[in-house]
């Protein structure tokens, strides 16, 4: 690809530089404005030689395989923003976890959520992993504020380090 572009950007310049040549050397008059049509012509072939080099079908293959390069870039654009977004999420409800357990006077070491894509188009916390040193009290108050408002059910809430272990 970067052949062919360097290619094409020498032969105009090759014609510009042909034609300017062609145009200083040229007396004024009648010959000079059939010379500077002659040189336009030359530089608008220069210009359209990649179109008049390859027949149609070559075109639209290239063309075929610029969209569907472009496709592949931008799919991938979207799953790291995808992904970037997955972990930005994830870290704002574990730390809405640790605010909460702090808010109840339960100290806990770490919060780790896992995110779960939703069809119509957002991330919902699935499952949260907890570590705490924390009474079968504490751990239950702590599991019902996340099961109400982060819509983490018990079954997924996984604990560890509580007196309960």
């Amino acid at each position: 690809m970067s052949g062919f572009v360097g290619d094409w950007i020498r032969s105009i310049a090759a014609a510009a530089l042909i034609a300017g040549m062609a145009m200083a050397l040229c007396p004024k008059g009648k010959v000079q404005r059939v010379l500077r049509a002659i040189c336009g012509l030359l530089l608008i072939i220069a210009i359209m030689s990649p179109l008049t080099g390859k027949d149609s079908g070559s075109i639209s293959i290239d063309l075929a395989e610029y969209r569907a390069k472009a496709n592949e870039i931008t799919a991938a654009a979207g799953e790291k923003d995808m992904n970037l977004s997955r972990g930005i999420i994830e870290r704002e409800f574990e730390e809405y976890i640790l605010d909460k357990a702090s808010e109840t006077g339960v100290f806990l070491e770490s919060a780790d959520v896992t995110m779960n894509w939703d069809e119509n188009g957002y991330w919902y916390p699935c499952e949260v992993t907890l570590v705490g040193e924390l009474s079968t009290g504490d751990r239950n108050r702590l599991s019902a504020v996340i099961e109400s408002e982060l819509g983490i059910p018990t079954d997924r809430q996984n604990w560890s380090g509580y007196e309960g272990d």
